[in-house]
C-alpha cells in the first residue's frame, strides 16, 4: 500500500515498470492519489522534439523517436527503437513495442498494446483496448477491444 510507505510523497517521484498496461494504469493513479510525483524517463538515445508532448510516468527507450506535434500521454511506454512520427496521439497507457512504426497523424487509444515490429499507415485511428500483433501493419481504423493481425491487419 502506497500510503503506507514511511517518506515523506513531496520527496520521491515514481514510476510503475509492469508491462501489464491495465495495471500499471491503476498503480500509477494510485500513486498519484496518494500525493506522489510521477517521474518521465527519456533514454538520452532517444530523440523527443522540443514540440511533442511527453506525459508523466511515460517512458521513451533508447533510439525511439517521438516527432513534432505528438502527444504520449501518461503512463505510456514507447519502447527501443520505436517511431511516433508528427501528430500522433498517443493514450494513457500504450505500449508500442519495439520497432513500431506510427506514420503522421495515428491515434492509439487507452490501455492499446502494439506489437513488436508493427506498422500503422498515416490518419489511422486506434481505439482502447486493441492488441496490434507483432509484424502487422495497420490499414484501416481499429475498434476498441480488437485483436487485429497480419499483413494487412485484420481483426481475429
Amino acid at each position: 500500500n502506497l500510503i503506507d510507505l514511511d517518506y515523506p510523497a513531496d520527496s520521491l517521484k515514481f514510476l510503475v515498470a509492469i508491462g501489464k498496461n491495465a495495471l500499471r494504469l491503476k498503480l500509477h493513479k494510485e500513486a498519484l492519489a496518494a500525493g506522489f510525483d510521477a517521474a518521465c524517463i527519456i533514454h538520452p538515445n532517444a530523440y523527443v522534439s522540443g514540440f511533442a508532448e511527453v506525459g508523466k510516468g511515460s517512458v521513451i527507450f533508447a533510439n525511439a523517436v517521438v516527432n513534432i506535434n505528438a502527444s504520449i500521454s501518461e503512463c505510456a511506454i514507447i519502447n527501443t527503437a520505436a517511431t511516433v512520427d508528427h501528430d500522433c496521439k498517443i493514450g494513457e497507457a500504450v505500449h508500442l513495442s519495439p520497432g513500431v512504426n506510427l506514420a503522421g497523424e495515428v491515434s492509439v487509444g487507452k490501455e492499446t498494446w502494439v506489437g513488436i515490429g508493427a506498422s500503422v499507415i498515416q490518419q489511422i485511428n486506434i481505439a482502447e483496448n486493441v492488441i496490434v500483433g507483432a509484424g502487422a501493419v495497420v490499414i484501416s481504423d481499429v475498434p476498441e477491444n480488437t485483436t487485429v493481425v497480419g499483413v494487412p491487419a485484420k481483426p481475429i
